[in-house]
């Protein structure tokens, strides 16, 4: 399994405040910026407690993405729990490694964390409506398309990013607090 949604929707527009860019994955086009940025956020903790397992080393971001992403894994960051704020008509892929291809060039070098689209075939998806919140297996290879031919999209979402539990080990957590449906 590669993500879950979550049996409640963010049904409130939460209190964040966005602070500085930390890091972005964009090109410079004619029409601007294009791809995404994350950025550091303070949120409400209270308001998100039972989401985030006891003594987990965590980060909240807010990202925000304009464009198509291609297939990539998250870095330094084992899962994630995003709540949904615009999602634009986008669908997430989630891919396996393709066993009929020559990977032996294919690099196991960490920071080599975007993929050739050829090596891999689509396992899974999702489609995110505003409010979903939806628990994410970041260490699987994953991309950001939109429903139509344009890669112009407008993506908005929270995301709890958990660095030290695996997506196993939140998603027992969340069936606990009774947060995702066993």
């Amino acid at each position: 399994m590669f993500y879950r949604k979550l049996n409640k929707k963010l049904d409130y527009d939460p209190y964040y405040r966005k602070l500085n860019s930390r890091m972005d994955y964009c090109i410079d086009t004619p029409s601007g910026l294009r791809g995404m940025i994350y950025y550091d956020v303070n949120v409400d903790s209270d308001s998100f407690a039972s989401y985030i397992p006891e003594d987990s080393k965590i980060r909240w971001s807010l990202v925000e993405i304009n464009t198509s992403i291609p297939v990539h894994v998250d870095l330094d960051v084992k899962c994630s729990i995003n709540f949904y704020l615009k999602t634009d008509r986008c669908v997430t892929h989630f891919y396996e490694m393709r066993h009929d291809v020559d990977t032996k060039n294919l690099s196991d070098d960490v920071e080599n964390a975007l993929f050739f689209h050829d090596y891999f075939k689509k396992v899974d998806k999702f489609i995110a409506k505003i409010g979903d919140i939806v628990l994410l297996d970041v260490t699987k290879p994953h991309s950001v398309k939109s429903f139509f031919d344009s890669d112009v999209i407008d993506r908005k979402f929270l995301s709890l990013q958990i660095k030290d539990k695996s997506f196993e080990q939140v998603s027992e957590h969340l069936i606990n607090r009774g947060l995702i449906d066993g």
